[in-house]
């Protein structure tokens, strides 16, 4: 008899503080996963090499029969590839997958100035753009939308009350600026998503929330605020200035307090790189001495920093499994950043520390981000785009909603095949259904270069974090070999 290894499986080994080492034996397709006790038998290698298994006796019977159970293993050659084809046929279905799981999203830049001159920002190019939203437009976004949403397969009856919440995100630019026009603008945006019962989130510098917390205080629809500090008071000074050059943290500080004090939904970013990864303890103290954390709807976290858009001209940005290495190194070393500081958009670490907080496989993953889900983004010139980083690049717009909704079908075409069934660079890379094909915009601009992270590291030294954690809460499932 004849088995085959799936091409997706993968071996790690960790050596947990007290006790035996433990073998990690993960298939990246379906999110199975299996501990083992040393020794490790030669069959292993078979397995992560896919290297076909002549089976000759029945000595390995049971083992064997619980491989090809957890689809470690397959009785035919094309099996897998007959399981991924049916799975990839059944994720094209976007539309209803978006209707069933997430609910549309749509978003809103009233804006693309800003009065903040961040060096690492990809719209930094943008900044003095003076295009400014109106209500008119407001209200011709709000009509395409009831128009795209018509079109979206109704669920109502199927799922009742747990049928997923359309979504509007308000970015910019900073949506949040001191002006009276950009206020009757977010007041008008805010009012339709009520109208219609859509859920909204904001994504804000924080610099002038202070002044709009008693709008955002009169809704129950708001899900998030998302505010940015990039350190204390004076690394988050020389990383986020004001468009004068002048410090912007206490402004920000105040306009947190003020939210919390509201009790709105808030969410503190740190935009992550080698330029202020050291002064994260000194933040964490900071955030810790000002009592956010015991605010109910407050969440703090890290996340890199990317040029996916490739604008250049900052040198900060390294090789993402080098800096998630010196932050887990903090959680270790530092129980106030442990504390502070949740870890996000490190696909590999997240891919690990889901499966093993929520103990079950996670789902392959078709479709990467909002772009290739069919998110519509509205901007202050008119036009629609299904990308944040790509808004503001003309060329790049899926269509525009002044003076109607017009979609250019073969533009939204462009942007949806760019996944990890269409590239071509993907079709044979293992860790293809974590990564989903990588940033879709990247391929845009930057197309002779796949969108390659360091998955498989991010994924080792995950493993390695949560060793003891292993050990103590799932030592019932290490299989000896």
């Amino acid at each position: 008899m004849r088995l085959w290894p799936s091409k997706y499986n993968v071996l790690f080994h960790l050596q947990p503080q007290f006790g035996q080492p433990i073998h990690v034996l993960q298939n990246l397709f379906h999110g199975q996963v299996d501990f083992y006790s040393p020794p490790i038998p030669p069959l292993f290698d078979c397995l992560v090499n896919s290297t076909e298994i002549d089976v000759v006796d029945d000595d390995r019977a049971g083992i064997l029969d619980h491989l090809i159970e957890k689809g470690f293993l397959y009785r035919a050659a094309d099996e897998e590839d007959q399981l991924i084809q049916k799975y990839v046929a059944a994720g094209g279905q976007r539309d209803l997958i978006i209707a069933r799981h997430r609910g549309s999203q749509y978003g809103f830049l009233p804006t693309y100035m800003c009065n903040l001159r961040c060096p690492y920002c990809f719209q930094r190019k943008l900044a003095d753009d003076n295009h400014v939203m109106t209500e008119e437009m407001v209200d011709l976004a709000f009509e395409a939308i009831d128009e795209l949403e018509s079109r979206v397969p109704n669920l109502k009856d199927e799922l009742g009350e747990k049928a997923p919440i359309p979504g509007i995100a308000i970015a910019g630019g900073e949506p949040l600026l001191r002006s009276a026009r950009q206020r009757r603008v977010l007041e008008r945006i805010i009012q339709c998503s009520e109208e219609r019962r859509f859920k909204y989130s904001v994504t804000t510098n924080g610099l002038e929330l202070e002044n709009y917390v008693d709008l955002f205080d009169r809704t129950s629809m708001i899900t998030d605020i998302q505010v940015t500090l990039d350190g204390p008071e004076k690394i988050h000074n020389q990383r986020r200035p004001s468009a004068n050059g002048g410090g912007t943290f206490h402004a920000i500080e105040r306009g947190i307090n003020a939210a919390l004090k509201k009790r709105l939904p808030l969410s503190l970013r740190v935009n992550l790189d080698f330029g202020n990864i050291d002064y994260l303890k000194d933040l964490a103290a900071f955030i810790l001495e000002s009592r956010w954390t015991a605010a109910e709807n407050f969440h703090c976290y890290v996340s890199p920093v990317t040029d996916n858009s490739g604008i250049g001209g900052y040198g900060q940005i390294a090789d993402e499994s080098l800096l998630l290495k010196k932050i887990l190194a903090l959680h270790v070393s530092d129980p106030y950043v442990a504390e502070v500081f949740d870890i996000k958009h490190f696909r590999g670490f997240d891919y690990v520390r889901n499966l093993v907080e929520e103990r079950k496989p996670k789902m392959p993953v078709l479709y990467r981000c909002e772009a290739v889900l069919g998110m519509h983004i509205f901007d202050a010139q008119g036009n629609i785009y299904v990308c944040l980083e790509a808004a503001g690049t003309p060329q790049l717009a899926v269509g525009s909603y002044v003076p109607a909704l017009r979609l250019d079908e073969d533009r939204l075409k462009e942007w949806f095949t760019k996944d990890l069934v269409n590239l071509p660079e993907c079709s044979a890379c293992r860790v293809r259904f974590i990564c989903a094909g990588g940033c879709a915009y990247k391929a845009f601009s930057k197309p002779e270069t796949a969108d390659c992270k360091p998955i498989l590291e991010e994924m080792r030294m995950a493993w390695d974090h949560f060793r003891d954690k292993i050990a103590d809460d799932l030592g019932r499932q290490i299989r000896p070999t």
